[in-house]
């Protein structure tokens, strides 16, 4: 088996779903050779191979440093001369999967440089970027100026009408982000018997060997939530914050534990924290290594894990929820469509509206519990993870439905 995966990410690559669950996995699972199609992180002149392992090479392309709108256009450009670079890999590579994901113009060159080659064309939707681009310039007018509003609004009709009327009606088989996303491209017209959600998921040797929890020092009666993770304004964390105002009225002994974040980003916190007057309740670690993120994780009581609303990020899949519930701690969310799915089926945790005052009602009955009932939900969250949202399970779904696809273009 010889694979051809084409991504927008650049190289090195850190996101766990192209690591954790192709290189290690899909891939070993195929008995696959696989070339990377992608562009380099770093300044590179020329368009290069680089072997990673005996199964897995890197086909890279030239990347500029240069700052400001210069480079950026620089990039654009030599991104495209490396995807038209493409057409000659696939003719001459002889592929048996030829995988693009969320990359337009690449798909077309696939598309043309098919014809008459035996090789399966797979598309990755992992985020909704022509409805991203149009969602701006309906939702968000006031941050661009008109030329940019123009600019979304041509790039965003002219590539839905590419993904939809072209490039996933050509598609052999197609891979999208969560169950909301697969309605949403069903809606645009497109298969269901030719798609499968694959949902952001865990490897489950990372929890292997798990740092102990870590020493708050606070008193024994203390009541301790935690949220890890980025702390950029876009990520509105205030609605935390005021949410934890409301639960110290009636929770005294309630702290809130706030792990991550760029010094820039906390300190805007802190200043709401001030504010709210809640400050002596919340405790910042800025930022950690993982494994140290982790023991504040195990050494809290319940997790949170708040996300906007937004008919874009609405297809999403969180990671943040999963590594909670692999942790063995119940969360409180809001209703988001792949979170609430997850403790739907988990029952690991609450599911509120997006509201700080109903968020908070969230928060007060999970800390009324037991701490029995609340370890057993932990339990229960676990379980569920390492049954289902696990990249050992996830991958031999992938793999299957790679096989399917290829069988039944044999017969």
């Amino acid at each position: 088996m010889k694979m051809f995966y084409a991504t927008r990410e650049k190289y090195p690559a850190t996101r766990v779903d192209l690591h954790d669950l192709f290189s290690k996995r899909v891939g070993p699972l195929l008995n696959a050779t696989m070339d990377w199609h992608m562009q380099s992180m770093a300044s590179q002149t020329k368009e290069t191979k680089v072997t990673l392992n005996p199964q897995e090479s890197v086909l890279l392309g030239a990347s500029s440093a240069r700052a400001g709108w210069m480079g950026k256009a620089a990039n654009q450009l030599l991104a495209l001369k490396h995807d038209c670079l493409a057409w000659k890999h696939i003719r001459s590579g002889r592929y048996d999967i030829i995988q693009v994901r969320d990359k337009f113009w690449i798909a077309l060159i696939v598309l043309w440089a098919l014809r008459g080659q035996s090789g399966a064309f797979f598309f990755w939707m992992s985020f909704p970027y022509p409805e991203a681009d149009l969602y701006r310039i309906t939702h968000e007018k006031h941050a661009y100026s008109f030329l940019k509003r123009l600019f979304y609004y041509c790039r965003g009709k002219w590539t839905h009408a590419l993904l939809y009327k072209i490039i996933l009606p050509r598609a052999d088989f197609i891979f999208v982000q969560s169950e909301r996303m697969l309605d949403d491209v069903a809606h645009e017209g497109i298969e269901r018997t030719k798609m499968i959600a694959v949902p952001m998921g865990i490897a489950w040797d990372r929890l292997s060997h798990l740092p102990p929890a870590k020493k708050l020092g606070l008193a024994n009666d203390a009541q301790v939530a935690v949220y890890m993770g980025t702390m950029v304004k876009v990520r509105r964390l205030d609605f935390i914050l005021e949410a934890f105002s409301h639960v110290l009225i009636k929770n005294k002994n309630a702290v809130l534990l706030m792990v991550g974040g760029e010094n820039d980003d906390v300190l805007a916190l802190k200043g709401i924290a001030k504010q709210l007057g809640i400050s002596s309740s919340v405790i910042f670690t800025g930022l950690v290594p993982m494994e140290e993120a982790w023991s504040y994780v195990l050494a809290a009581d319940i997790c949170l894990s708040p996300f906007k609303p937004s008919p874009i990020l609405d297809s999403t899949s969180p990671t943040k929820v999963v590594e909670y519930l692999a942790l063995a701690k119940p969360v409180v969310v809001n209703d988001h469509p792949d979170q609430s799915q997850v403790i739907q089926e988990s029952g690991a945790g609450i599911i509120t509206p997006y509201s700080p005052e109903l968020f908070a009602q969230g928060i007060l009955e999970l800390f009324n519990k037991t701490p029995q009932q609340i370890h057993q939900m932990g339990l229960k969250g676990r379980e569920y993870v390492q049954n289902v949202r696990n990249y050992d399970i996830i991958a031999k779904n992938v793999a299957c439905s790679y096989e399917k696809t290829l069988l039944s273009r044999r017969y």
